[in-house]
C-alpha cells in the first residue's frame, strides 16, 4: 500500500485549512477526528499537532511557494506521527477524502415542497459554522 496517497490529501487539506481557517480551527478539527477513534484524548492530540506546528514556523511567514513547502512539511510530519499511531493514519486518510469533490453520478435528489425564502443545502459540515444573519 502507498501510505503517500493518503497522507498526502490529508495534508494538503490540513494545510488549505491552516491558511484559509487559522491553526486552531486545523488543528481542533484533525484533533477531533483523531481523539474520535479512542486512543487518544483531543488535548494530547492538539499537544502532539501543536509539536508539528512549532516546526513548521520555521518555514516562514510569506512567500510564493509557502503552501508547497508547509504541504511537504505535513507530509512528513504527519507521515512519521502516523508510523506509530494507526488510528492518527485513519483520521488523516479521512480528512484527505473529505476534500475529494464527490464522484461522478452521486448526485443528490433534494426537494422543496414549501415556501421558502433561503433554501440552503449543506454536505457533510464541521467545526463552528453558522448560518443566518
Amino acid at each position: 500500500m502507498d501510505v503517500s496517497s493518503f497522507i498526502l490529501p490529508g495534508a494538503q487539506s490540513l494545510v488549505s485549512s491552516i491558511l484559509a481557517d487559522g491553526w486552531a480551527q486545523a488543528r481542533g478539527a484533525l484533533a477531533r477526528c483523531w481523539s474520535q477513534r479512542g486512543a487518544i484524548s483531543q488535548q494530547a492530540a492538539e499537544q502532539e499537532l501543536d509539536k508539528g506546528h512549532e516546526l513548521s514556523e520555521y518555514i516562514g511567514a510569506a512567500g510564493e511557494n509557502r503552501r508547497e513547502l508547509l504541504e511537504t512539511y505535513w507530509t512528513g510530519y504527519l507521515a512519521g506521527l502516523a508510523a506509530g499511531h494507526t488510528d492518527l493514519f485513519e483520521a488523516i486518510r479521512d480528512l484527505g477524502q473529505a476534500q475529494r469533490p464527490a464522484a461522478p453520478g452521486s448526485a443528490v435528489h433534494n426537494s422543496n415542497t414549501g415556501t421558502v425564502s433561503t433554501l440552503l443545502q449543506a454536505g457533510d459540515v464541521h467545526g463552528n459554522i453558522s448560518f443566518g444573519r
